[in-house]
Order: structure tokens, then C-alpha cells, then sequence
């Protein structure tokens, strides 16, 4: 018999094997959660997508642990010559994927300046639309200061069509009236 032991089995949760972390959550979610603090802090305004936060701060965890990985051991396989095509192929794929995560959230030059055009015009519709109600207000109280005939609500807009239509038709029932008269 041979003096040497058989290696214990590994215990559930152990990281012993692992080469990278970037397929593994309990690696990649700690990365993950540092990185979407530090964002939130640095970004207060995206604290209200957390879902989408999340999904950004895990992708890029996961391109993180395999950029570390490709540094570490080489692209190139000393051994065969050749590329790591599987490592190369992995990294790629969770580039896209982070690419694309960050474009909801306005992180990169593109997707921010579209975003903050966006904003910018949502924010020029809102004053706009203020504008208008507040001249429309000021006519209807021109009107009233003016003598004519004034709504009740003037800001009761179903109350002022309604009110319109009313009279119209009685203007034209009194019409149809008249010419039977006659």
C-alpha cells in the first residue's frame, strides 16, 4: 500500500477548479455588486433602474474576469502555438453583451449623447405643453374680464365642450322652430 492518501472530495461551494469566475455567480455576482454601487454612486439618476443596473454590472463582471484570465495565461497557447479560441470566443461574446447593456443606461459616448438629446427634448415638449395651457388660461380670463361669457370651471374642458354643444344645438332647436312659425 502505497503511504500516500487519496485526496479528499471537494466540498459543495469550493473553488479550487475554478480557472476565471466568469462562469461562476458566487464570483461574478461579487464583482457584479461592487460594480453597480460604484456606478449608482457615481450615477445617482440610474438608482431608480436597478434591474437594469444589475444586468449591466453583471456583464461587465463577467468581461472583467475573462479579460483577467486572457491577461493572465496569454492568448496565445504557448504550447500549440495557436490561439485560446475558446477563452478568445467567450471574451468576445461577453464584450457584445456588455456592449449592449450599456446602452440603455447611456454609458457609452453614443448612447449617451442620444439619450441626453432625448431628455432634452422630452423636457422641451413638457414646457412647450405648460406654455400653451398657461396662454389658454390667460385667454379664457381675458374673456371673462372682458364681458363675455365664461365657464364656471375654466379649467373644466369637458365642462366647456359640453357647454358649447349645448348651446348649439338649442340655438339650432329655436332655428328649426322659427322657420316652422314661419
Amino acid at each position: 500500500m502505497s503511504s500516500l492518501q487519496p485526496a479528499a472530495p471537494y466540498t459543495h461551494g469550493n473553488v479550487v477548479s475554478t480557472t476565471h469566475g466568469g462562469r461562476s455567480p458566487r464570483i461574478y455576482n461579487a464583482v457584479a455588486r461592487l460594480l453597480a454601487q460604484g456606478l449608482v454612486e457615481e450615477r445617482p439618476d440610474l438608482a431608480e433602474f436597478p434591474e437594469a443596473v444589475a444586468a449591466w454590472a453583471e456583464a461587465e463582471a463577467i468581461v472583467a474576469l475573462l479579460r483577467r484570465h486572457v491577461a493572465e495565461v496569454g492568448a496565445i497557447d504557448p504550447e500549440t502555438n495557436q490561439p485560446r479560441e475558446s477563452s478568445l470566443d467567450r471574451l468576445s461574446k461577453a464584450e457584445r453583451n456588455a456592449a449592449k447593456m450599456r446602452e440603455p443606461l447611456g454609458l457609452d459616448p453614443i448612447s449617451n449623447a442620444k439619450l441626453t438629446k432625448e431628455r432634452a427634448s422630452a423636457a422641451h415638449g413638457v414646457v412647450d405643453l405648460a406654455a400653451i395651457a398657461a396662454r389658454g388660461r390667460e385667454a379664457l380670463a381675458a374673456r371673462t374680464i372682458e364681458g363675455e361669457a365664461s365657464f364656471v370651471d375654466h379649467d373644466d374642458i369637458a365642462g366647456r365642450v359640453l357647454g358649447a354643444v349645448k348651446d348649439d344645438g338649442i340655438k339650432r332647436q329655436r332655428q328649426a322652430e322659427l322657420e316652422q312659425i314661419l
